[in-house]
């Protein structure tokens, strides 16, 4: 099997001005790609990310489906409907009387892939028919309009959502699209 060269790079950014440092460092490499964490602090900043990546012409990938909607490359998470969905039947059973100890932590199990094909056109990249075969959504023009229907993903993609410190980003070099 193939192997991908990929190397990630943590960027710590705690301001807006990192923010921009950090884009405009990594968008000026070619063959670079970014990984915004799900944080507050991206997610607060998200309208600046984005118009940065698209800026730099920085191929990206969002954890929360908001991010692509907003105007993002792609965007590959849980499915937070489902979660919320989820959540009212542990409000349930703790309303009728079950310990919250006792209720196991669950993980989420359905996830969702989005991908803008605005900004993918915008920023110079073709996506491949499997790729948006295997998307959950596709955005095709304006963020309010959105095409396709809501399926599970079929995909088997598994991202990692990279824990650790908080206000930081990844930054992926040598990606090949």
């Amino acid at each position: 099997m193939p192997s991908l060269a990929v190397e990630s790079i943590a960027a710590d950014v705690h301001s807006e001005a990192d923010i921009e440092n950090v884009i405009r460092k990594v968008g000026s490499e070619p063959d670079n790609g970014l990984f915004v964490l799900p944080d507050s602090h991206n997610v607060v900043h998200r309208k600046r990310i984005i118009e940065l990546a698209a800026k730099y012409r920085l191929p990206t990938i969002y954890y929360f489906r908001y991010f692509a909607s907003d105007g993002g490359l792609i965007s590959y998470g849980p499915d937070e409907m489902d979660l919320f969905r989820r959540t009212a039947g542990y409000v349930d059973r703790i309303l009728k009387g079950t310990n919250p100890a006792d209720l196991s932590v669950q993980q989420p199990t359905k996830f969702e892939l989005v991908i803008n094909l605005k900004t993918a056109k915008a920023i110079g990249i073709q996506m491949p028919a499997s790729l948006l075969a295997r998307a959950d959504e596709v955005i095709e023009s304006s963020p309010m309009s959105v095409i396709g229907t809501k399926r599970t993903c079929a995909s088997g993609l598994q991202m990692s959502a990279f824990g650790g410190k908080a206000d930081m980003t990844i930054a992926l070099r040598n990606v090949r699209i």
